[in-house]
């Protein structure tokens, strides 16, 4: 009992206690009162007129004292004057409205040099013979203006932030701004550039049939922008993410070591030099994509990274780089030239090329193509220099040959389907290993000297299944359903452990091995079912082979060595 009265006194303690704190719950009766403040009792403002901010030569107004001013009515301009001079810094000016008016022959609309914390806001400057606003040599915040009309900038600020405002039909840019931000702004029919930042940020902005460029700036970031009809869309820029630019020469052109990212490019016109992307040296693009360019879909220098992009419907070539770069994981289809195309010391990974007038993968000297596939090209599928590998690649419905290699090329795990010419081709001391050669229109892989063929699977050839020249090895290859000749070599080349069926068939040309030189060794090999077994010109050793269900078996020369081959 003692516990429970004592709990019920703290209860009416700590209520009492909250009571005497808070005071009443309810409002007293009646309605709620205007305070019959004015605006400039809440925040008190001056207002610009002849007596407040008297004129001179040079202004209709001039503000020489910091605090805050607004207008009451609009401001005509003069000619030879500015129409707001500003001559101190911590001033806001508030338009509330209302026009900044210029004449034939005025000067500024707005202007402040050498200042800093100038707020100008809510109003329209138009039609002065030089800026709407001219502030740049000045730290200023401009927001939601609109300025129009004015022969040379729309709204010029050394550094601040320009937001909410709209600059149309300026002679020069519309809006530009040294360092800062630009947030929520339109820039439409200027002559020069529409929107420029030097350094700093512009997000959530909008550029349209500006006389030079969209938007520019060296070392700014652009965010969420658009740009629309514009010569550039986005010029000499250091980052863009989120961005798109609509029907423009040249959709993005990025600095050295910039950033495109997750930006898109819809149509680009034929300029020289025109591209979706543009990327400077070591420079990168990220999940971007292009259509419909007229020129190239995306060109980069050397060093650079292009990752996860798409690119449709290029008249030029879709991807093309310099030396060393890496493009990864990327999709191109649907162009009139090659689907990608790269510089020395280059790497391609994890990409997609299909549908391409030309090639579609080019790659030039010690370069990388990996886990590629191209279809549909009407010429080469890959076609590689001196001194490249191929790797885990497929190629399938080539008019030409499947892949194309130069020398000291290394092939390996790939696989050619439905190709026009070769399936495989490479010049001297190249190496192909582990591919799948399926319907070429030719020969299934041809090579010149020095080359070595292993573990390859040839099927249904309209010629021969393999051919390669002097000092070559052919190892441990499966060929079936070969019109021509089954494996040939020239000279001093070793064909060994190999199996081929069904080779020739009703053809008097289609042999299973043929040596065209001396000093060859025929070593091991299984052969069935074609019209000749081994066929050989001289001093050649034949060794250990199957020979199987042949027309003739044999057809060799002097010198030849034929030793533990079984005939069946």
């Amino acid at each position: 009992m003692l516990i429970r009265d004592r709990m019920a006194a703290l209860v009416v303690l700590v209520s009492s206690a909250l009571v005497a704190e808070a005071g009443p719950l309810n409002p007293p009766a009646g309605p709620i009162a205007p305070s019959n403040k004015t605006l400039n009792e809440v925040e008190p403002s001056i207002p610009i007129g002849p007596v407040t901010t008297p004129g001179t030569a040079f202004a209709v107004h001039v503000i020489s004292e910091p605090g805050a001013y607004h207008l009451v009515d609009h401001v005509q301009g003069e000619a030879g004057k500015a129409g707001i001079t500003i001559n101190a810094s911590n001033v806001t000016v508030d338009l509330r409205g209302f026009e900044v008016r210029g004449v034939a022959g005025s000067n500024w609309g707005i202007t402040a040099s050498g200042l800093r914390g100038i707020v100008v806001s809510n109003g329209t400057v138009q039609d002065w013979d030089q800026s709407g606003i001219e502030m740049s040599e000045a730290d200023a915040r401009v927001s939601g203006v609109w300025s129009q009309g004015n022969a040379l900038w729309g709204i010029r600020v050394r550094s601040g932030s320009v937001i909410d405002c709209t600059a149309r039909f300026n002679g020069n840019s519309g809006i530009s701004l040294g360092d800062g931000t630009i947030e929520r702004c339109f820039a439409g029919g200027n002559g020069g550039a529409g929107i420029s930042c030097a350094s700093g940020v512009v997000s959530d902005s909008y550029c349209v049939v500006n006389g030079g460029v969209g938007f520019a700036g060296s070392n700014s970031m652009f965010r969420d922008c658009v740009a629309v009809s514009d010569n550039v869309g986005f010029d000499s820029i250091r980052h863009a993410t989120r961005c798109i630019a609509r029907n423009v020469g040249v959709g993005f052109q990025i600095n050295d070591g910039g950033i495109v990212h997750e930006c898109v490019v819809q149509g680009t016109s034929d300029i020289p030099g025109g591209a979706g992307i543009d990327l400077g040296n070591g420079a990168s693009a990220i999940n971007c994509r292009v259509d419909d360019p007229s020129a190239g879909g995306i060109t980069a220098l050397r060093g650079c990274l292009i990752e996860g992009c798409e690119v449709r419907n290029s008249e030029s070539i879709a991807i093309f780089t310099s030396d060393e770069a890496v493009v990864r994981n990327c999709q191109v289809f649907d162009g009139d030239l090659v689907g990608i195309y790269v510089g020395n010391r280059s790497r391609v990974s994890g990409c997609v090329a299909a549908r391409f007038g030309e090639i579609g993968i080019f790659a030039f000297g010690d370069s990388t193509i990996e886990g590629c596939t191209v279809a549909d090209v009407d010429e080469e599928g890959i076609f590689v220099d001196a001194g490249c590998t191929v790797s885990g690649s497929t190629v399938d419905n080539a008019g030409g040959s499947g892949i194309f290699g130069d020398s000291r090329i290394l092939i390996r795990d790939c696989v050619v389907r439905r190709v026009g010419l070769v399936g495989i081709r490479v010049v001297t001391n190249s190496r192909v290993v582990g591919c799948i050669v399926n319907d070429a229109g030719t020969i299934g892989i041809e090579a010149s000297s020095v080359v070595e063929i292993r573990d390859c699977n040839v099927m249904t050839t309209e010629g021969a299944g393999i051919s390669a020249g002097d000092t070559s090895l052919v190892e441990g290859c499966t060929l079936n359903n070969i019109k021509g000749n089954g494996i040939t070599v020239f000279r001093y080349s070793t064909v060994r452990g190999n199996r081929l069926d069904f080779i020739g068939p009703g053809m008097a040309s289609g042999s299973g091995i043929v040596g065209t030189g001396a000093g060859n060794a025929f070593l091991g090999n299984s052969i069935s079912r074609a019209d000749t077994g081994i066929v050989s010109v001289g001093s050649t050793g034949i060794i250990d082979n199957l020979i199987h269900a042949c027309p003739v078996n044999i057809s060799g020369g002097a010198g030849d060595v034929v030793q533990g081959t079984i005939l069946h």
